[in-house]
């Protein structure tokens, strides 16, 4: 099965036409179906770059939002009145004012209380963590499962394991935010020595992972480390 992601959003940078601005946001299409996963933190930035990079929001069938920070939620609003109407799923703890929200503009909210299948291959692992919960995406690969990821507050190495009792699968690929801006260097190392361990093969963290961090793992995985900047497009098979 494959995928094929566009970065939308992102504070690093990629695409010279694009704003980079903090926060996260990217397309998955698996064959005519299209997920928005997280919306940044600026909605009139996001619907600028998705113009820039020619993505239709027409074509979005589902909404997946990691967390509740400003920075991946702020432009979910404006990215709902682009799209048809889609389903959001989100994570159980949102309000339900802000599932009322949604259905006013024509959505319908889904809050995920258990592991959910949206189509086949592409799946939403429930929150998880203790002070900042979060959410994953999980995709389906020949060679494993992938995991995308918004910030990883829960701990990235937390959310591998976890993913890995889940599915009972190798990891094949991690991509999204890491979380590790504010770790110093030898916690960073540690956190790269264990993703190694725990078997991941390919990796492209960015959005709050930091400079430093990002550094550690492209030295660490060489060739299967993968930029994933602002405007970024790849392919996951």
């Amino acid at each position: 099965m494959s995928f094929a992601i566009t970065v939308l959003y992102n504070n690093v940078p990629g695409d010279s036409r694009l704003d980079p601005a903090w926060g996260f946001a990217c397309t998955i299409d698996r064959g005519d179906y299209r997920i928005l996963f997280d919306a940044g933190g600026d909605g009139a930035i996001l619907m600028d770059n998705i113009r820039l990079l020619g993505v239709d929001t027409r074509g979005v069938n589902s909404v997946v939002l990691s967390h509740g920070h400003w920075d991946h939620m702020g432009g979910l609003w404006d990215a709902l009145r682009a799209v048809c109407p889609a389903t959001v799923y989100h994570p159980k703890s949102q309000t339900d004012l802000f599932q009322a929200h949604i259905a006013k503009l024509g959505s319908r909210a889904q809050a995920v209380e258990k592991l959910i299948e949206i189509v086949p291959g592409v799946m939403v692992l429930p929150e998880m963590g203790e002070k900042i919960k979060e959410q994953v995406l999980v995709l389906q690969c020949e060679r494993g499962v992938s995991i995308l990821t918004g910030c990883a507050h829960p701990g990235i190495v937390e959310i591998v394991r976890e993913v890995q009792r889940t599915f009972h699968q190798p990891v094949d690929f991690v991509f999204g935010g890491f979380h590790l801006k504010d770790h110093k260097a030898p916690e960073i190392a540690a956190i790269v020595s264990e993703m190694k361990t725990l078997g991941v093969r390919r990796v492209a963290p960015s959005h709050c992972t930091g400079e430093k961090a990002i550094k550690a793992f492209a030295a660490a995985w060489g060739d299967d480390f993968l930029e994933i900047g602002c405007g970024a497009r790849f392919t996951i098979d």
